[in-house]
């Protein structure tokens, strides 16, 4: 599940629900980032990601668009289950001077592409419990 945010300025968030085809074919990885703040997952989602997955080629992990690398894994493996609430649920300050799309704008979209030229998860059909 995500949601979309307001910014501290009053400008709405870029997040917004998938097209249907990109939920059938499960190709969240082609698509642009939507997911943005607020989300919440299965943590078994999250502990499914390849620890590779979340670094770059040097071995060392994501400082900007580490969110992109959470989130497309997380989505493939949910698939259909993706859910939208398009309701404001997060006020994001923008304003701090130390967001990355303001200080590694450049690092973040490069890791982006980095990111999505990682090979795709398939969908977790189940989840198992863990002790």
């Amino acid at each position: 599940m995500y949601s979309n945010f307001l910014g501290s300025s009053g400008n709405i968030g870029y997040s917004r629900a998938f097209p249907a085809y990109t939920i059938e074919d499960n190709s969240y990885r082609k698509y642009p980032f939507v997911t943005s703040h607020l989300r919440a997952y299965y943590t078994q989602l999250f502990r499914n990601i390849k620890e590779e997955d979340l670094k770059d080629e040097n071995g060392d992990y994501f400082r900007a668009a580490n969110d992109v690398a959470t989130c497309i894994p997380i989505l493939e493996q949910s698939h259909k289950r993706v859910l939208y609430l398009p309701e404001l649920a997060y006020l994001y300050n923008s304003n701090t001077g130390l967001n990355n799309h303001i200080v590694r704008l450049s690092e973040q979209k490069g890791n982006d592409r980095k990111i999505r030229k990682k090979p795709s998860y398939s969908e977790l059909t189940t989840l198992m419990s863990f002790q």
